[in-house]
């Protein structure tokens, strides 16, 4: 299955160049009612309290990556790749290891997030005993529990169709605040964690096979190719260079180039291959 990661051009020079993937806490992500369907039992708790509790405690628990299912979102562009002046990285979730359900609580194949035009009335109640709990939680025998806190959203994002991977790091990591660079070994895996910013970002190597494709946004292309042409070395030569280092990259991972184009006829985007 291939999936598609939507980011900004700096971003993918270093996704190429490092052969990596980014996984975040869900209480960083964009979306502020991220884990709110789930409740306790307790009614001495308001809803926000319980909610805020729930989502904190899954968000230090487990770290997510979100891919989606085609790479010619007008709005996926829009909002996740720089205002089409990004770019779009197509992965071969297999390749890349996303679909080891020994590595990971929610693989590949069972990430597609489900969109509710409605708030759930038949809530999956915790207990504060489950609450404490949460980083014990397994796929087999918990399946519900965990679509429901990580996999379901508001119908305002079914334009996303999300799909995510979640990875557990329980015990392993204690804290969220941590600012310094770090190196964790989770079941196996190698992951550094960085920390641009307030929000921590953890980045775990894949194998260099599973990316299988890059597409240009609609003006990254045309903005880069312009300052190659027409700007020079003194001006500024980080602007002029990046268009030939990911040309370079795309080479040495034997990578098709793609760029967006308007396809007029049926008034949506297209991408043409481009020959580097």
């Amino acid at each position: 299955m291939i999936l598609y990661k939507y980011m900004s051009f700096d971003d993918a020079l270093l996704t190429l160049n490092n052969r990596t993937l980014a996984f975040s806490h869900l209480e960083d992500f964009n979306d502020p009612f991220e884990c709110t369907t789930l409740g306790l039992y307790d009614h001495v708790i308001s809803k926000r309290n319980s909610n805020e509790v729930l989502q904190q405690k899954f968000s230090r628990k487990y770290l997510i990556t979100c891919l989606t299912k085609q790479p010619l979102n007008p709005l996926m562009w829009a909002h996740y790749a720089d205002s089409h002046n990004g770019v779009v990285i197509g992965i071969d979730v297999n390749k890349a290891g996303l679909n080891d359900a020994d590595k990971f609580i929610i693989t590949a194949d069972c990430g597609s997030v489900t969109y509710l035009s409605e708030e759930p009335k038949n809530l999956n109640r915790c207990t504060v005993e489950f609450l404490n709990n949460v980083e014990n939680l397994t796929w087999g025998k918990d399946k519900e529990i965990l679509k429901q806190a990580l996999l379901n959203k508001m119908h305002f994002w079914k334009y996303e169709e999300e799909v995510r991977i979640v990875k557990k790091i329980s015990p392993y990591i204690s804290t969220y605040h941590i600012p310094r660079q770090r190196k964790y070994n989770f079941d196996g895996q190698v992951w550094q964690k960085i920390t641009p910013g307030f929000k921590p970002i953890y980045i775990l190597e894949i194998n260099p096979d599973a990316f299988v494709d890059v597409t240009f946004g609609l003006g990254s292309y045309r903005k880069l190719r312009r300052s190659q042409e027409k700007e020079t070395n003194t001006w500024n030569p980080d602007n002029i260079e990046k268009l030939d280092r990911l040309y370079n990259l795309c080479r040495s991972l034997s990578l098709p180039v793609f760029k967006v184009d308007k396809d007029y006829d049926r008034w949506d985007l297209t991408r043409k291959n481009i020959d580097i």
